[in-house]
């Protein structure tokens, strides 16, 4: 990997025994990536497969198998200086033995593992739809916050397709958005089981959504605590 192409990103990700590498022209992580980790943590005690849809350098995926020794987790996404990144992250880890990456498109089968194969699907789509915002020049920005290569529903069933039954989907979202995404979840026969929403302050809306769902679950939906970001000791810091 070319070196004058991605930067040392230092953060303390539980599990993760070496700083991550981000190439200097993608979108900086989020801290809604970060919750979403803690999310899977404290609400899915029982995964062996995993893959994380769009999974940029890695981040997700890498915690995720990092945390629990023994589970198998694959990233998909369609840059391929991204997976490249991610493969070096894996390696500077010690943990290529735990977590692959395939580059290409997620809509695409065989990017994919078998039908009905995964326990969970992991994602942080891009939050706004191409007719909103404004988008940005670099590509690699843009593909991750608008969608100009992938929609919500492209992720929805692409989810769909490759969760065994009763296999979990975990994800964030815009709050303007969760209609829309509860809607896609109950028209793939992903029923949502729990949202909670982020603040950044306790007096100002949500600006985000963590939301939990299962394939072929039950109906019920519970709506947690909010994370108030400003008075959560995070276990991840940038």
């Amino acid at each position: 990997m070319n070196p004058g192409k991605a930067r040392v990103f230092k953060i303390s990700c539980r599990g993760l025994s070496s700083p991550l590498l981000i190439r200097s022209r993608s979108f900086p992580v989020s801290q809604e990536t970060l919750f979403l980790i803690e999310f899977i943590g404290d609400h899915i005690k029982s995964f062996r497969t995993g893959v994380d849809l769009g999974c940029g350098v890695g981040i997700v995926a890498l915690a995720l198998a990092a945390n629990h020794p023994g589970r198998r987790m694959l990233g998909v996404d369609i840059q391929p200086g991204l997976i490249e990144t991610a493969i070096e992250n894996a390696r500077r880890n010690e943990l290529e033995h735990a977590v692959t990456f395939n580059c290409g498109d997620l809509r695409d089968p065989e990017v994919l593992p078998e039908p009905g194969s995964i326990d969970l699907v992991a994602a942080n789509p891009p939050f706004r739809k191409l007719d909103t915002g404004k988008i940005s020049p670099v590509k690699e920005r843009s593909i991750a916050c608008h969608e100009t290569s992938a929609s919500l529903s492209d992720y929805i069933r692409s989810s769909a397709s490759i969760l065994r039954h009763k296999g979990y989907l975990a994800l964030t979202i815009l709050p303007e958005r969760l209609a829309e995404l509860i809607d896609l979840m109950n028209r793939n026969s992903i029923r949502p089981t729990l949202i909670r929403f982020i603040h950044h302050r306790s007096d100002l809306p949500a600006n985000g959504a963590l939301v939990l769902g299962r394939r072929n679950g039950k109906a019920g939906l519970r709506i947690l605590s909010p994370l108030i970001v400003l008075e959560n000791q995070r276990l991840y810091r940038l």
